[in-house]
């Protein structure tokens, strides 16, 4: 996406709680190629959220959340799949979604809404699927471990707006572009591109 995730996000405070084509490449592929260029950040998700509508516990992080953040992420041959899939799906509009899974792997992507008025440049994830998802969560259900979007015409790096609405909530974002698929850190300092490793699924 050109310039980033949503126009306009949620509170810094409201995201540390909320807990094909034949020639497409393979997901290990795509997974392993690299290139350059700019994400959307957690904290612009939406700011269609009413406020009112947050409550102290959702304010809440897990204790080992940056933690295990910071260590190395492993995300499933089935997820990298899907990734391309959604974002050839939607193209040339960008797609955008979850990312969910338990202890740092990433089992399932997530698709949702993208809300955004412009979403051939932007994206801006429906906030009931991440309400949903807390709530899935706070149930037993797999945890938010991070959120993804696609740049339809550029790479997949964080973009200067990106940057811009970077909340540091340390959750991870994929971006899609170009047949590959790259995963980043939302870091107190930025985004930082993390080590992955892949898993059979």
């Amino acid at each position: 996406m050109r310039n980033g995730v949503p126009s306009a996000g949620l509170s810094e405070g409201w995201l540390a709680g909320l807990p094909e084509s034949e020639t497409r490449p393979s997901p290990s592929s795509a997974f392993t190629r690299s290139r350059e260029r700019p994400l959307a950040s957690a904290s612009a998700l939406s700011s269609r959220w009413p406020p009112e509508a947050i409550t102290p516990s959702m304010m809440l992080s897990p204790p080992d959340m940056h933690r295990k953040m910071v260590m190395e992420l492993q995300v499933t041959s089935g997820v990298i799949a899907t990734l391309l899939e959604e974002a050839a799906r939607a193209a040339p509009e960008e797609c955008c979604g979850l990312l969910l899974g338990r202890d740092g792997v990433v089992s399932e992507a997530r698709p949702a809404a993208n809300v955004a008025e412009d979403r051939a440049r932007r994206f801006e994830i429906d906030p009931m699927a991440l309400f949903a998802a807390h709530k899935e969560a706070r149930a037993g259900g797999p945890g938010l471990l991070g959120y993804y979007h696609s740049h339809p015409d550029g790479h997949p790096t964080p973009s200067a707006t990106d940057c811009d609405h970077a909340s540091g909530d340390a959750r991870a974002w994929a971006i899609i572009a170009g047949g590959e698929v790259k995963f980043w850190r939302d870091g107190a300092g930025g985004f930082e591109e993390m080590d992955v490793g892949m898993l059979e699924s």
